[in-house]
């Protein structure tokens, strides 16, 4: 298997993790994290810069310029999908703050990305 499949594999099961994490019930109700204070914006900066680092890793192994604003966008994007998607759900909510949260961590994500793995111009 080449480098490049691998960042496909991690991206997909990323994304599947994703899904589960934000969609799926939470185990004890979301007491928990309720309970800690800015944790519910700390977990959504982090799973979505995670998702914007992949993004980005998946986009620089193939050369593209420039792709940090469409990475940055396709993230911001699924935050609001999955902030849309969490609204009519029994067991969550959906929260213009947790989408804020997401794209704050998009945008960690495509610098950390941008810096570390250096966006190759073509």
């Amino acid at each position: 298997m080449k480098a490049a499949d691998h960042c496909r594999t991690l991206l997909g099961l990323y994304v599947m993790a994703l899904l589960v994490i934000t969609l799926a019930p939470l185990p004890d109700g979301g007491e928990f994290v309720e309970a800690v204070p800015g944790l519910d914006k700390l977990i959504h900066v982090l799973l979505f810069g995670g998702l914007a680092f992949l993004l980005m890793w998946n986009a620089t192994r193939q050369g593209r310029a420039l792709v940090f604003i469409k990475v940055f966008g396709l993230t911001v994007a699924a935050a609001a999908l999955i902030e849309a998607v969490q609204n009519p759900l029994p067991y969550r909510s959906g929260d213009v703050w947790d989408l804020l949260a997401g794209a704050v961590g998009a945008l960690i994500g495509v610098a950390l990305a941008t810096g570390m793995l250096g966006v190759r111009r073509r």
